[in-house]
């Protein structure tokens, strides 16, 4: 008797460390109702709902006493859809869902204190058409209780009397330990089987929306139509910073024009005043001629003058009948230099003998303010292509220049050589020489200029202005360098061939 007492009070022991050992927390499923109605665990494998019905969980967590309450995380999930919660509540419906496949899972945690329970999961699915078979099998009146609690406690065993109590309350307490072994064996490898046909749903994952699937469906078509209407709001703003940028230059073009204009204007009428005071200053030119001519010919109706006084009269006549029509020639060759383009007749021309002939026909003037006129002409110079008449008008225009602005005595150079492609002229004198001021509007039409003739000789301010010109007609480039008291150098540069005209 001894023995066997022995053997049952180390069975009993070996129960109470296996009962020691066993989880202390683990998440069970309470209850599982369908519109309120508790469902048998029996049926629960083949759990099929209408869309419309609404199905409950209720779950729970079997706990050590004096924890505190832990927190349950809810996933429920479709096909790609997936809804997590995280609720203190015990239980939880879901009405309206779509058709199909469903996984529900449920976990006990606490985050203040940091342990996770095993979590346990359902499958069920959604299908109108398999769901009143479903109905109509499993939801008879007749039908078995619903899901046990786990946490049911067993009826209290009666104690036996009478002799020998002792074994007997070992016997029946080992028997209980192994029943209750064995019960938690069975469930522990259930819990594990189901728990792996369910899977762990993804951190992060999108979540099933719990709103009906009318709702559902019309809240993405209406988020479809918003993001429609923003890339088209996109579309319209980018076209208009388009249309703005394309506005904007057409708006800097269009000051631009008009800056342009009204350079050209302002141009217009300095030119419109220079071409007035021009013409003013020719009429005046040629009304002093006139007046003399006419008190001449009076002079000349009178009878008490000499033959030689006559023949005086006369010959002042003719020099100043002469200097109206030098005046009208210069007046024609100022409106033939402002055309656009001058018409040269171009053809080979030897500068050595336009110099020679100017030289010759300006002597006269030289002697009479007994000033030197010399030319240095380099030997060989080669001819270069040009309109020989208005080269002639350059040189004579620069000669008499040199003459006018000299003194008595003075000295004038015509020089000419030939660089590379380019024949070079420069006619030198020693005489007043021109200001700083005078050299920047040497060129200018109409000018009249510091320095006065010094012998009193006629000047339009034109002969610098026609000289530039006629240079740049020919392709070439004239400038001054000139000082007060020290005299006056005009460069020329002509090139020896004329560029071939471009076609039009």
């Amino acid at each position: 008797m001894g023995r066997g007492v022995s053997i049952w009070i180390g069975i009993a022991l070996c129960a109470g460390v296996l009962s020691a050992q066993m989880p202390q927390r683990q998440t069970v499923l309470r209850a599982v109702t369908l519109n309120g109605i508790p469902l048998q665990s029996s049926s629960l494998d083949s759990l099929t709902i209408a869309p419309t019905d609404t199905i409950g969980f209720a779950y729970a967590c079997l706990c050590p006493q004096g924890v505190a309450p832990p927190l349950f995380e809810i996933q429920l999930r479709s096909g790609e859809r997936q809804q997590v919660r995280s609720l203190r509540a015990d239980s939880i419906l879901y009405a309206n869902l779509p058709e199909g496949e469903y996984e529900f899972r449920v976990r006990a945690f606490s985050p203040t204190e940091g342990w996770d329970a095993e979590p346990v999961g359902l499958r069920f699915w959604v299908n109108s058409a398999r769901a009143q078979q479903w109905k109509e099998r499993w939801l008879r009146p007749s039908a078995a209780p619903a899901l046990k609690q786990t946490t049911e406690k067993p009826a209290a065993h009666p104690r036996f009397a009478g002799d020998g109590v002792l074994p007997w309350i070992l016997l029946a307490a080992g028997i209980l330990a192994g029943g209750l072994l064995g019960t938690w064996l069975w469930l522990r490898i259930r819990i594990r089987r189901k728990s792996a046909r369910l899977p762990m749903a993804t951190d992060g994952a999108a979540s099933l929306s719990s709103a009906p699937p009318t709702a559902y469906d019309s809240l993405l078509a209406e988020n479809s139509r918003l993001k429609a209407e923003l890339n088209a709001l996109r579309g319209q703003i980018s076209a208009l910073e388009a249309r703005s940028r394309h506005l904007s230059e057409e708006n800097r073009s269009l000051r631009e024009q008009v800056e342009r204009l009204r350079a050209k204007q302002e141009e217009l009428e300095q030119l419109q005043e220079q071409k007035d005071a021009l013409f003013a200053m020719v009429l005046h030119d040629i009304k002093n001629p006139a007046m003399i001519i006419r008190g001449l010919v009076e002079l000349l109706r009178s009878y008490d003058l000499s033959a030689q006084e006559q023949q005086e009269i006369i010959n002042d006549i003719v020099a100043t009948s002469a200097r109206i029509v030098e005046l009208s020639q210069e007046i024609s060759r100022i409106l033939a230099l402002e055309a656009k383009v001058l018409q040269l007749d171009l053809q080979p021309t030897d500068v050595a003998e336009l110099i020679a002939a100017v030289c010759r026909q300006n002597k006269p003037l030289a002697d009479r303010k007994s000033i030197a006129l010399l030319q240095e002409v380099e030997p060989d110079l080669p001819l270069i292509i040009a309109d020989p008449q208005r080269l002639e008008e350059v040189l004579d225009n620069l000669v008499s220049n040199g003459i006018k602005y000299s003194q008595p005595g003075a000295t004038v150079v015509v020089r000419a050589y030939a660089r590379d492609d380019k024949l070079y002229i420069e006619v030198e004198d020693n005489g007043l020489g021109m200001s700083e001021e005078d050299v920047r509007q040497a060129f200018q039409r109409g000018v009249r200029l510091g320095s006065k003739p010094t012998g009193g000789e006629p000047s339009s301010g034109l002969g610098l202005w026609i000289v530039k010109r006629l240079v740049e007609a020919h392709h070439g480039h004239v400038r001054i360098r000139s000082a007060l008291g020290k005299g006056t150098t005009v460069y020329v540069e002509l090139p020896l061939e004329q560029p071939s005209p471009q076609p039009s």
